[in-house]
């Protein structure tokens, strides 16, 4: 055994050494790219801000002479985000889950130190409930720090009772100064917020939607189906997207968190538009590829006419988001006819938006009167009546989306009428999102308790358990089923091992002074942390794993001791406590990410089974309310599932690479957008119909086959041997073909009544809906299952 001391005094030596560090930072970067082949200027700089602050860190703590401080450079770690709100928050957060863990030990300490028993079931019950709240609550890592620090505290007091609440002095201490030290560093250098990087999303998002009003109104105007091109992937992709910034920027600042459902009305806006353009345009290429009738070239202009102006209205509302000081209206501007049946007005709008709105507006009649039908009856308007009803509906989704979007960019809430209802999770399925975590915490803590008792292993247990606690609740806080890679968290130990021992035990002893000890540790926390910003999950967490190792196992200290043993000790209870705290979330909380995936896709499906039926029920009291229902729960499966997809890459199936992933992703994704815009067209048309006692033969066609398909689909992820099934579409094809030549037909009738216009209205909805059947169909097949499957936890 090798033992040593060294005392690590810490002056002003760090910002005379910034310039050497850079340097280093940056030949540390091309090695580590031209090695990977990966390269990212923003990870550049979050790795240079990580390093420096936890370099930081350890100088302060060891200038005030804490012992192990390992808590203030472990806080930079986690605390180091790219947004310095962000940072704020969490850093808030962790002050206060720390100061309350730290009031909780103390108790547990005060009343039963001679009830060691008690004590420890006690705390594994205070690490059971936190975890269960981390994973519900808005404040999850508050309570993450809770567990975190009652353990630490705990285990600190467990030698010496007496010293608990020197210990809680010194871990609050080391949390409040990890903070102060992200803030600083982050408010220095580049600072960052992700509610502007929301913003420039925003932005680029109306820009693209304009975009394709825009191809689709020329198309239009041209022969054949020339220019239908299907919605584009990053439109499709954009609700997704924009709801993982907006939770972000929720921790950027209390501004956000003010006005969440505001943005969450944009989204979700946004979402309705795009459902709205992909009916409109299924209507429209249907009868340009000639199943369907067409218009004359006189409504032809009109139509894209409306379309250039709705596309207009969305580029004012992009450039007021990025001109916030002119977003509001003056109060100058009269009030514009709303484009909505009810005749109600809307404010809040840029005066360019509410013109081109008006403008959309003004163009739907004359879809249904002028000299433009003179070249037909007034049967043969029928299609130009589904049209002008389709063209309102997208109107009304794309004020809808101006108008929040507006609000958004100007810094102020929607009207409480306009806002979306929050999402009320039912306690059983909160039970079954946070309950596994939190119960495999439980076990892992009395799995270490039993060891430690019975076979004195590991040699510290309730570092152990510290470290349990920690590896649970990564995949706790990100809100993700993703079960953590045991041979990655293997392999991150490892490697972590082989870079703090050579360290420790051979070049730290004969270093003096904090200034050497800081050129030697530059070097090792900006490649890990850059390799944690750069590369894609479920790497980075393996890069989490190191860095927590390269300081926990440094050891620096005010007065430094070196101990092989005391190194061995300390990693092999690391070691267990992180393979501990996998086997509990293995057996409790089910399986790989790709597994994961197909119970997500399964529980989807199965949801828009429920929903379709749920859609066909025009008689019940409750439609409105039910079908709200569905759309919330449809909108949390599938921000599920995109946070859980990119985890599904494993480099031994190469086969369901990355692409193919990200196509099923689409297709999903897709599906479910053109779903919800038939929903919303089914609710427009609601109560008329219901008051009526008007139906639509089509969907009572489609509604069977529909469901069959669903249910195939999840057969094929059941046995994957079989293909994805569109047998039950392919035998409705010939009636859906028949329906939509009878729907023509009206063009021979002199009367266009309510019925046959929803027919002609909801058409192209359905048609989007079987088409998006048939590309999840193909994405389906083309990921092989078989490699994938695994049995059902």
């Amino acid at each position: 055994m090798r033992r040593c001391r060294r005392r690590f005094r810490c002056g002003s030596v760090i910002p005379r050494a910034s310039r050497s560090f850079l340097r280093t930072a940056l030949i540390n970067a091309d090695t580590c790219s031209s090695a990977v082949r990966l390269w990212s200027p923003t990870a550049v700089v979050d790795a240079l801000k990580t390093s420096l602050g936890i370099l930081i860190a350890w100088g302060i703590a060891l200038q005030l002479q804490w012992p192990d401080p390992f808590m203030a450079p472990l806080a930079v770690l986690v605390l180091q985000t790219p947004f310095l709100g962000a940072s704020l928050r969490k850093g808030v957060m962790r002050v206060l889950g720390t100061l309350a863990g730290a009031a909780l030990a103390l108790v547990l300490i005060g009343l039963f130190v001679q009830e060691p028993w008690i004590l420890l079931t006690l705390l594994s019950l205070i690490l059971v409930i936190s975890v269960y709240h981390m994973r519900l609550s808005s404040y999850g890592y508050a309570w993450f720090m809770v567990a975190l620090a009652v353990s630490v505290i705990v285990w600190d007091a467990s030698a010496a009772p007496h010293t608990v609440f020197q210990a809680a002095i010194y871990r609050t201490s080391e949390a409040i100064i990890g903070i102060l030290v992200v803030l600083v560093v982050n408010g220095i250098l580049w600072p960052r917020t992700a509610g502007h990087r929301y913003l420039d999303q925003q932005r680029h998002v109306l820009v693209e939607l304009a975009g394709h009003l825009r191809r689709t109104g020329a198309a239009v105007t041209s022969e054949g189906a020339v220019g239908f091109a299907p919605m584009p992937k990053a439109l499709l992709r954009a609700p997704p997207e924009l709801r993982e910034l907006l939770a972000a920027a929720k921790l950027d600042s209390s501004r956000v968190q003010r006005r969440h459902r505001t943005y969450e009305a944009q989204i979700q806006a946004l979402t309705a538009s795009l459902g709205s353009m992909m009916g409109l345009s299924e209507n429209l290429r249907l009868a340009a590829v000639g199943r369907r009738a067409f218009l004359t070239q006189p409504q032809r202009q009109v139509l894209r006419e409306a379309l250039e102006q709705l596309a207009s209205a969305l580029e004012a509302a992009g450039t007021a988001a990025s001109q916030a000081s002119s977003a509001a209206v003056p109060p100058s501007t009269p009030p514009r006819q709303d484009a909505t049946v009810n005749g109600s007005t809307a404010d809040g709008i840029t005066e360019a938006a509410a013109v081109a709105l008006a403008a959309a507006e003004a163009c739907r009649q004359p879809l249904l009167t002028g000299p433009s039908l003179a070249q037909q009856t007034a049967g043969d308007s029928a299609l130009a009546h589904a049209l002008a009803a389709q063209l309102q509906a997208l109107a009304s989704d794309v004020e809808r989306l101006v108008e929040a979007s507006t609000a958004v960019g100007s810094d102020r809430a929607l009207p409480t009428g306009k806002l979306p209802r929050e999402l009320v999770v039912p306690w059983r399925r909160r039970v079954a999102l946070a309950g596994p975590n939190a119960l495999a915490t439980g076990l892992a803590f009395w799995v270490l308790v039993v060891l430690w008792v019975n076979v004195q292993w590991p040699p510290l247990g309730l570092l152990a358990v510290v470290m349990a606690v920690v590896l649970i609740g990564g995949p706790t806080l990100k809100k993700t089923e993703a079960l953590p890679s045991a041979k990655l968290t293997v392999l991150g130990f490892v490697l972590g091992i082989l870079i703090t021992a050579p360290i420790y035990l051979m070049v730290m002893p004969r270093l003096d002074g904090f200034f050497e000890l800081a050129l030697v540790l530059f070097p090792v926390y900006f490649t890990i942390t850059y390799c944690l910003q750069v590369l894609p999950p479920p790497y980075q967490s393996m890069f989490l794993r190191i860095g927590i190792l390269a300081i926990m196992l440094l050891n620096v200290e005010p007065q430094q001791l070196y101990s092989a043993v005391s190194y061995i000790d300390t990693a092999l209870s690391i070691g267990t406590g992180f393979l501990v705290g996998v086997g509990a979330l293995a057996l409790l909380n089910g399986a790989p990410p790709h597994v994961q995936v197909r119970h997500h896709i399964k529980r989807l499906l199965s949801s828009l089974s429920q929903a379709q039926v749920a859609l066909a029920d025009f008689g019940a009291a409750n439609f409105a309310a039910a079908v709200a229902h569905h759309d919330q729960h449809l909108r949390a499966e599938l921000q599920g599932l995109s946070e859980l997809l990119p985890a599904a890459y494993t480099p031994r199936v190469p086969h369901n690479d990355h692409e193919r992933i990200e196509a099923l992703g689409d297709a999903l994704t897709g599906l479910v957008t053109r779903f919800r815009g038939l929903q919303q067209a089914r609710l427009r048309w609601g109560v008329q119909l219901r008051d009526q006692g008007l139906g639509t033969s089509l969907g009572r066609q489609l509604l069977g086959p529909f469901v069959t398909t669903y249910q195939a689909f999840i057969q094929k992820l059941d046995h994957p041997a079989l293909p994805a099934s569109v047998a039950a579409l392919d035998a409705i094809t010939h009636d859906v073909r028949r329906e939509l030549s009878r729907i023509d037909g009206y063009r021979h009738n002199e009367q266009v009544n309510p019925d046959n216009l929803y027919t002609l209205t909801i058409a192209g909805h359905y048609i989007a809906v079987m088409h998006a059947l048939r590309e999840l169909a193909a994405a389906l097949d083309e990921i092989d299952w078989t490699a994938w499957r695994a049995p059902d936890p």
